[in-house]
């Protein structure tokens, strides 16, 4: 006699299809009504990341990290051959500003 494989009963896949759609319901409603997230909670500076290319490479990207408050910028670029960060240059804005009369 052959035992015939009985699959899982009506009742289970109806539990899970319910839980299924409990839980995307769920996570609905923590998406529409979560506030945005800040990244900087809690800290004084706030920071503005730029991604661009590097004068003179057309091949290579960096990273341009600007402080608001200090108006310090730091440029670093991800060199894969040796799985380094790289400085690049810093600089602050705020002075290139007055010197060059805000042009």
């Amino acid at each position: 006699m052959r035992s015939k494989h009985v699959g899982p009963s009506m009742r289970s896949v109806s539990a899970l299809v319910v839980l299924n759609l409990a839980l995307l319901l769920f996570l609905a409603l923590l998406s529409f009504s979560a506030d945005p997230a800040h990244g900087q909670l809690g800290l004084r500076n706030e920071y503005v990341l730029i991604a661009g290319n590097i004068t003179g490479k057309p091949d290579q990207a960096a990273v341009y990290i600007l402080e608001l408050k200090s108006q310090r910028m730091v440029a670093i670029a991800y060199d894969s051959r040796s799985r380094k960060i790289l400085p690049l240059g810093s600089r602050v804005i705020s002075e290139d500003v007055r010197v060059g009369g805000g042009r």
